[in-house]
Formats: structure tokens, C-alpha cells, sequence
């Protein structure tokens, strides 16, 4: 399929690709009868961290009472219930999109949190979508060859949810909020576009920020409008977004004592920073970090949070498929400055070697020697096995690219793979045999 639709684009062009994209979206928000305008949407865009703020964003409003849809990368929910996202998309089909708006409104959802990427705004999956609050997370380098290795392309197809909110179908008593993010020096480009409301968020600054913060191994707590409150997930950027989903909340006139109950409430996102625990004298971790900014986040949240005599243990390797080779470098300098042993292995290599891309990643780790602190285990569970052998007591252990994802898509083939099921297996196998 994905081969078809490249073969396709080739043929009929860009701009009349983009134009099917567009009256797709359109006829099939026609066709559910534009759900959306029945619902505060909320959308939320960024390099990193949509996920887990809409996760957490999801949280609060429910447990305040009001019914909220969540359509992101690792689940959908409508109120209560779950359902997993295996479509490797953030953003769905249009006219899955639109089926699922449809049914939230059928449901009573009075809310709907959204993970907006910039892949679906360029293919316009958001036209009949009509949003109230857009959200903005942080900007570095990512899916570049899908904007034509430009970052400015990169920028400016996020800005499509700030754009939409002008043109958006006006709802009663719901006005057309901005919420970005302080800290990040893109921020300012997101907050220009028009809107009744505009709001800043940050660690140190921002209309919502924290007056101070703790981590811990097992957890963050931070204060922010006098309240003090504690994330069960450790790591200063799960504050920020934890700032995101109390700054949301605030503007979804939801009270300080319920955003508190709510984030409070809040144990695991999937995938996320997920710790699992099978009674084992060392941290074993499991993130969907998958380029610089995110993987160097989460090995500097394990310095900050391991024993001291504690070592990092990292295990990852890089998307195929055409994704921004240059990352392959990034994650393998970052890993070779901050981990102790790292573990190359496969991840989505589509239909690209995955040998060959563990040594794109390999070339650019110097300071360690192969079978001695680097090691390259092509088959995933085989490595999974390996970082459980080389922990010790006090050690982080770091499964690193898949996080939630419940397949693995390799030579062209999608083979089921839920990196949380598995680690936790292998994790009971070497605990009973050791």
C-alpha cells in the first residue's frame, strides 16, 4: 500500500495528490455531518510530548466530570473506554477520523483531545475538523523528508492548526484559544496567529509555570498556582506537560482542586517513560523516543534519577522507511555520552536492512568497544534477553523506540510486537532464572 500511494503521487503529482487529501476530508467530514461542532476540540502539536499531554489532558477533564474523547498515537478513548491505535498514525484516516468524531458525539463527549501531527495537517486529515483550543508543545528537526528535508516546511505545516482556528465553525459560549509553549523559542511564530485567548506555559515562565519542582525515581512534584502537586512519572519534561494539561484545563474552566485530583490520578501513559516493576533490584523503562530531542530527555532524566553507583543501560535502534537518516547519528552520540552499555537492535526498518541501519548508528559511537560495553543484537527479544543480562542492582534499563506500539513493521511485513508485554516476559523469565 504504502509503495501504491508513492507510485501514485509520482504519477498524478503533488498538488492534485494534495487536492484528493483535501475534498477526501471534506466529503467525509460531509458525510458524518461535521461531529466536530458539537464538540470543544482541543488540539495539540509538537515535535514531542503529545502524546503524554493528551493522555494526561484526557485524564483530568474526565475525572472532572466532563465526557472526553481522546484520539492519539498510542490509544483512542471515548470516556472510560480504551482502544488501542495500531494504525503506526497519529492522526487517522479522514474517514476513520471522522467515524470516531461522529460516535464521541453520539456518545455525549462534550470534549475531544486530539494529537494533531504535521504529516496529517499537510494532508489536511484537520479540514472539517472545526478546533477551539490549539496547543504547542516544542519544535526541533523530525519527519523532515516528509517536508522536503526543510525545517521552515516542518514549522510551517504545524502552524495548519493555529491557521484553521479563524475559519473554524464558531461554537456558543466556546472561544478560540492558543496555548503555547513559553520556553521554546518557536513559540512566538504559533502565538502570531489569530485567536480570542492566548496563554504561555513553561518550567520557569509562562502564564502557567512552576514555582519549584522535585524529581525522583519513581515520580515529579512541582507547584504551580500555589498548588502543589505530584505526576507519578518521573522527568522534568512530564512537568511540562503536565503544565500543558493544567494550562488546557484552566481554559476549560475546570477547577485547580479538580486539575490536582486529576493529575494525581494519572499512574502510567503507555510507552511513556513507563516503568515496569516485577519486584527487580534495578529501573527498567520503556520509551517511544525516537530522535534527539526526545531520546537525549530521557537519558538525561536516568542520570538525574539512577543510584549513583547505578549504571545506564540503553537499548534502541532507528525507523526505516525513509525517515531522517541524520537522527541515526544523533541517538548513537547521545547514547555513546550518556549510557554505559548500549544495545543496537531493530526497530521499524520497513524495507530497509536493519543491519545496515544499526551501522549508520554504530559508526558514530566511539567510546565504546563492541561485546565489551556496545553490542548488536539484531532480533529485538534476543536484546531484550541482553540488557537483562548485563543489569545490575541500582542500574536503568532503557527499552527505547516503540514504546506503546503493538506491531513492528519489517521487510514490508506488519508483525504484531507490544514491546511492554515483552519486556515484561523476559523480565519474569530472568528473575525466575536468576
Amino acid at each position: 500500500m504504502r509503495n501504491f500511494k508513492n507510485i501514485f503521487k509520482k504519477i498524478v503529482g503533488q498538488k492534485i495528490f494534495l487536492h484528493y487529501h483535501y475534498c477526501n476530508a471534506l466529503i467525509a467530514a460531509t458525510w458524518y455531518g461535521f461531529p466536530s461542532r458539537k464538540i470543544v476540540m482541543i488540539g495539540i502539536t509538537g515535535t514531542k510530548g503529545k502524546t503524554s499531554t493528551s493522555e494526561m489532558t484526557h485524564t483530568v477533564l474526565q475525572n472532572a466530570g466532563l465526557k472526553t474523547g481522546l484520539i492519539g498515537t498510542a490509544h483512542f478513548k471515548i470516556g472510560t473506554d480504551i482502544f488501542i491505535n495500531s494504525l503506526h498514525m497519529t492522526m487517522p484516516p479522514v474517514w476513520t477520523l471522522q467515524k470516531l468524531l461522529a460516535r464521541m458525539k453520539k456518545e455525549r463527549c462534550s470534549h475531544v483531545v486530539m494529537e494533531v501531527s504535521s504529516e496529517g495537517l499537510k494532508h489536511f486529515r484537520h479540514v472539517g475538523i472545526d478546533f477551539d483550543i490549539a496547543c504547542f508543545t516544542n519544535l526541533s528537526p523530525e519527519h523532515l523528508p516528509s517536508h522536503d528535508n526543510s525545517f521552515e516546511n516542518y514549522k510551517k505545516a504545524k502552524g495548519i492548526l493555529f491557521e484553521s482556528l479563524k475559519k473554524s465553525y464558531k461554537k456558543e459560549n466556546q472561544q478560540k484559544i492558543i496555548i503555547t509553549n513559553a520556553e521554546d523559542e518557536h513559540s512566538l511564530f504559533y502565538s502570531s496567529f489569530w485567536s480570542q485567548i492566548k496563554k504561555t506555559f513553561g518550567i520557569s515562565k509562562g502564564d502557567f509555570h512552576t514555582t519549584s519542582y522535585e524529581l525522583k525515581n519513581t515520580e515529579s512534584v512541582f507547584s504551580v498556582d500555589h498548588i502543589k502537586m505530584t505526576i507519578h512519572i518521573p522527568g522534568v519534561f512530564n512537568i511540562s506537560n503536565a503544565l500543558l494539561a493544567y494550562a488546557i484545563a484552566s481554559c476549560c474552566d475546570v477547577s485547580k482542586d479538580l486539575i490536582k485530583k486529576g493529575v494525581e490520578s494519572i499512574a502510567v501513559i503507555p510507552g511513556r517513560m513507563e516503568r515496569i516493576d516485577e519486584n527487580q533490584d534495578f529501573d527498567v523503562f520503556i520509551d517511544y523516543a525516537h530522535e534527539k530531542l526526545s531520546m537525549g530527555m530521557l537519558l538525561e532524566t536516568a542520570k538525574k534519577i539512577k543510584n549513583p553507583a547505578g549504571r545506564i543501560i540503553v537499548l534502541f535502534g532507528a525507523q526505516g522507511g525513509g525517515r531522517d537518516k541524520n537522527k541515526r547519528k544523533e541517538m548513537g552520540q547521545l547514547a555513546d555520552t550518556y549510557a554505559d552499555f548500549i544495545i543496537l537492535t531493530s526497530d521499524d526498518s520497513y524495507e530497509e536492512p536493519p543491519i545496515s541501519i544499526i551501522s549508520d548508528i554504530a559508526q558514530h559511537i566511539s567510546s565504546k568497544k563492541e561485546n565489551q560495553n556496545l553490542f548488536t543484537v539484531v532480533e529485538r527479544r534476543d536484546a531484550i534477553k541482553k540488557a537483562f543480562n548485563l543489569a545490575k542492582t541500582g542500574d536503568i534499563v532503557l527499552f527505547v523506540g516503540k514504546g506503546a506500539e503493538t506491531t513492528m513493521i519489517t521487510n514490508e511485513e506488519i508483525i504484531p510486537w507490544d514491546e511492554r508485554a515483552i519486556v515484561r516476559q523476559e523480565l519474569k523469565n530472568f528473575l525466575k532464572s536468576n
